[in-house]
């Protein structure tokens, strides 16, 4: 029978981030990976080809590993500054099966791709099975810490995800991978067709820069069909806004989103395509560059009435209806090519509302705790784990902080070290809907789960700041960066009635503030 010390699900970018900070924390620690796909990497396996980073290379996959690659190289190679890298699919793959094999030559690393995991056995809970993606090879093995389910976050695309509205089968629907195929006979694409591009985010987005970049056609030959127009982050060439940004924002304006967003389009940090049309803020908001805004507002035919309920053929016509109603929407059929961008990305739904990091004494799930790049919640999580078998966390604290948002009663006192551990770091979940108050009030509540972070991992709060700084997940990494999380947290103590919080719920962060005073400046 194998046998392992951690058992992780799904070989992604939340799994690999997860696993390269245990081996550095934990220097014994045995690890296994279970994943359905063929190669380490999780969804760019399924992307598109033209699909890449939003964010910088910099502060995206393992700690212990650049993916941008060597910044001097980077300049006199390809004249590109480090902070202006954004990794494409194939490079991001290429360093996930770098990643991949230093791990396994370790001896510290099983890796079994073209796996499914199964189940916990019924007869032994340290026993669990999976086998081959069809079923055959059934495997066990026992797992002697915690199974760590990292598949919950992943991102899912057009290619693996039909539309949830029905297509008419004698119509030309297409994903953005059948598009990015078009580019293998550049003479072959058919320009004078209308591309009808479904949907409102990033790969809608990529999409409509890739067809009028790449294969020249014309914006007057796209239409672009979308549920609601939606703030955008704004990256100028480098760095985008800082993820705290938005979050800080929130609080500054009492969680009313419509004057948070204003503001911080006026700063830079959000944009949206056009001015005069109603802008949602939609969760994690897709980050996009200057050039690409200015080559998507080519398109002057953006269709804004809601979501789609139906394609269908009508004689000539495919006739695109809604689910708010009205008449439907109609294109020549023969002419015209659906694509299909309305995948619901890190909506996913795989939480399914879940926000237990540290459900019990022997799961672990890899969940969003803080704005992106999330990649340093997988390393926070894997640090905390590892200080918490080493019994090295500072959880008198968090006995304290637990008593504070109790209203001074003990009713958390006999909680396991553990239990308090998830009782105080949470993640969000996300859903692929616009509800701006509720998204608002989870986004400033990441902010508390970063001063939580640092007042539980060691009695000095400046052990958990330098780790941070240290770890090139992290946003503090790039120079001029602070992390603010004292301040942060007393105006949120200041503001709390205001921010919707409990008077309990204020006094743990009144408290928290007093515990964070050591990074204050910082």
């Amino acid at each position: 029978m194998l046998s392992t010390d951690y058992l992780v699900v799904g070989a992604g970018a939340a799994s690999c981030a997860f696993v390269d900070t245990i081996l550095t924390e934990q220097s014994e620690a045995t690890l296994t990976l279970v994943d359905q796909h063929s190669a380490p990497g999780g969804h760019w396996n399924d992307a598109y080809g033209f699909c890449r980073l939003h964010a910088p290379s910099l502060l995206y996959g393992v700690a212990s590993e650049q993916l941008e690659g060597n910044w001097l190289k980077l300049l006199l190679l390809k004249r590109t500054l480090f902070f202006n890298h954004r990794a494409t699919r194939d490079e991001i793959l290429a360093y996930y099966s770098r990643v991949m094999k230093k791990w396994a030559a370790s001896g510290r690393v099983s890796y079994y791709p073209n796996c499914t995991y199964n189940a916990r056995s019924a007869s032994d809970a340290k026993i669990h099975c999976f086998s081959d993606n069809d079923g055959s090879n059934q495997r066990q093995i026992e797992v002697t810490a915690k199974v760590v389910f990292g598949h919950l976050t992943a991102c899912t695309v057009p290619s693996q995800h039909p539309p949830e509205f029905s297509v008419d089968d004698s119509l030309a629907l297409k994903t953005p991978n059948d598009i990015y195929d078009l580019a293998n006979d550049k003479a072959a694409v058919p320009r004078d067709k209308t591309y009808v591009v479904l949907g409102g985010g990033k790969t809608a987005t990529d999409t409509i820069c890739f067809l009028q970049n790449e294969l020249s056609v014309q914006p007057k030959n796209i239409r672009w069909v979308v549920p609601n127009q939606q703030w955008l982050t704004s990256h100028e060439g480098g760095l985008p806004a800082l993820p705290e940004q938005w979050p800080r924002k929130l609080v500054e304006f009492d969680l009313d989103v419509g004057k948070a967003a204003l503001a911080m389009e006026k700063e830079g940090g959000l944009t949206r395509l056009d001015p005069d049309v109603p802008t949602v803020a939609k969760g994690l908001m897709p980050i996009v560059g200057k050039d690409e805004i200015k080559v998507i507002r080519n398109v002057d035919d953006v269709i804004r009435r809601g979501r789609i309920s139906s394609i269908v053929r009508q004689g000539d016509d495919a006739a695109v209806s809604f689910a708010k109603g009205g008449d439907p929407l109609l294109f020549p059929a023969a002419d015209t090519i659906f694509v299909h961008c309305t995948s619901p990305g890190p909506y996913s739904g795989n939480i399914k509302g879940e926000t237990s990091v540290f459900p019990s004494d022997d799961v672990i799930n890899l969940l969003i705790m803080l704005t992106p790049p999330i990649q340093i919640c997988m390393s926070m999580t894997a640090l905390l784990e590892s200080r918490l078998q080493q019994k090295k966390l500072n959880l008198d604290a968090g006995r304290e902080l637990l008593k504070a948002r109790n209203g001074g009663s003990d009713d958390d006192a006999n909680l396991s070290d553990r239990e308090v551990l998830d009782c105080l770091i949470r993640g969000i979940s996300m859903t692929a809907g616009v509800n701006e108050e509720a998204d608002a009030k989870k986004l400033v509540g990441t902010l508390i789960t970063t001063g939580l972070f640092c007042v539980l991992l060691d009695e000095d709060c400046t052990v958990a700041y330098n780790w941070l700084k240290s770890n090139r997940l992290s946003i503090l990494t790039v120079p001029g960066n602070r992390i603010q999380i004292s301040e942060d947290i007393s105006l949120m103590a200041s503001k709390a009635e205001k921010l919707g919080y409990s008077p309990g719920e204020a006094g743990m962060l009144s408290l928290l503030a007093t515990k964070l005073k050591p990074l204050e400046g910082k």
